[in-house]
């Protein structure tokens, strides 16, 4: 398991940059014709992935860019986007998400941006790294999704482990906490969160937001950690306001029982998620209307328990987003993004 706590002394060496593969070991590298909007930043990005394979990889999909809705009023009501035919909202190789200024991909894991907080995940913290950089992973270890927040970073393996670095502080975003009932500082390498895997929670989707964090399991379940302060955690008989936090991972009831999920998003304080009902359901902060509930005075200023969104009602949303006080959510009934 990867170090945590605070560095003390002299900090760890670092990984020499590795040069660029040689055609026999092909980089796949795939701009998908889907947004992600990145979990703490106002702009939306472009998701990427990567997949590094032993043989010659099958020739990538040519990369199609699309920009990006214009204005960042928030309506009351989502508004619609009207995505080009043919827009897929999976990736074949697996799953990338963006923070504010930091960037990554699998299935070796690369990362690159700022590392002031150990969010890049290779021991460095108060400088740059502006080319992509492999981050040490146990061996065995195949990322298959991940998640950046401002803060900190979250994967999940191909065995349903889950992995967390970057800073902590007192909000418990990673997840973590000591033999003595503490919390580390920080983690400045990926470590391994004991709630999740094999014989636990199977994970399947990280989503890191600005003090928490959530990751979807392959039973369609939710567990979520972190700060409360807007209830943003969706959890049961856990208190909201400043201070409140859920140190280690804590599933989802009450208002999602008998749902299954299939997508999840975590924002600046709020949360974002889709059932296989089509339907789509936020909580947390509802600052500037980011929970498409209606921005306050009229609709709620926070929301601690999942609401069911009454604009995605009767159509099927099957993707998630979002970012900062912003979400979306994908309704593939007519291949249309709601925005609100």
């Amino acid at each position: 398991m990867a170090p945590c706590g605070e560095p003390q002394g002299v900090q760890p060496p670092l990984l020499a940059p590795r040069a660029p593969k040689t055609p026999g070991m092909d980089v796949a590298l795939t701009a998908l014709r889907q947004f992600s909007l990145g979990a703490v930043g106002e702009a939306a990005v472009y998701r990427a992935v990567a997949a590094v394979a032993a043989a010659p990889a099958p020739a990538a999909a040519p990369s199609q860019d699309a920009s990006p809705p214009e204005g960042s009023g928030a309506p009351e009501a989502p508004s619609d986007v009207q995505l080009e035919d043919g827009d897929q909202s999976a990736s074949p190789v697996g799953r990338t998400d963006s923070g504010l200024t930091s960037g990554e991909v699998v299935s070796e894991l690369y990362t690159w941006g700022r590392a002031k907080n150990y969010q890049l995940g290779f021991g460095a913290s108060g400088e740059e790294q502006p080319v992509p950089r492999q981050v040490p992973l146990a061996k065995g270890v195949v990322v298959k999704s991940l998640s950046c927040g401002q803060f900190h970073s979250v994967a999940v393996a191909a065995c349903g482990s889950v992995f967390c670095w970057g800073f902590a502080g007192t909000t418990g975003r990673l997840g973590l906490d000591s033999t003595d009932g503490g919390a580390p500082a920080s983690c400045i390498e990926p470590s391994r969160l004991p709630d999740f895997g094999p014989a636990r929670h199977r994970a399947v989707k990280p989503a890191a937001g600005l003090n928490h964090s959530l990751v979807l399991t392959s039973a369609g379940g939710i567990l979520a950690w972190g700060s409360n302060a807007h209830g943003q955690l969706g959890l049961q008989g856990v208190r909201t306001g400043e201070g409140s936090i859920s140190q280690r991972p804590q599933p989802l009831k009450g208002a999602l029982k008998g749902e299954v999920i299939i997508d999840i998003a975590a924002g600046a304080g709020h949360s974002l998620c889709c059932s296989d009902a089509g339907g789509a359901l936020s909580w947390g902060s509802n600052e500037r209307g980011a929970l498409g509930l209606g921005a306050p005075p009229t609709g709620p200023a926070m929301a601690a328990s999942p609401q069911r969104l009454p604009h995605v009602r009767g159509a099927r949303a099957v993707f998630a987003s979002a970012a900062g006080h912003v979400c979306a959510a994908l309704v593939a009934s007519n291949g249309d993004a709601l925005l609100f």
